[in-house]
């Protein structure tokens, strides 16, 4: 990944900071490249890991419902 995103920035340079001979050629196969892993670095760091925060959350609900019904029960 770490390698991935320094191409992605060195891309993102291209296109920011124009060369003596002006903007460097960017592809359009390297765009879409670009943004497919920008889509999946994404969902790797922020996506993920809120849905796993959240599966836990969901797991440790339904363990205190089971664990307070049993206790009434008893």
């Amino acid at each position: 990944m770490k390698d991935w995103a320094h191409n992605i920035r060195i891309l993102g340079n291209w296109g920011a900071h124009p060369d003596k001979d002006g903007l460097k050629n960017v592809d359009e196969t390297t765009a879409k490249e670009a943004m497919e892993f920008i889509k999946s670095f994404f969902t790797y760091v922020y996506v993920m890991p809120k849905r796993v925060a959240d599966s836990r959350s969901f797991i440790d609900s339904k363990k205190q419902t089971e664990e307070s019904s049993e206790e009434a029960e008893e």
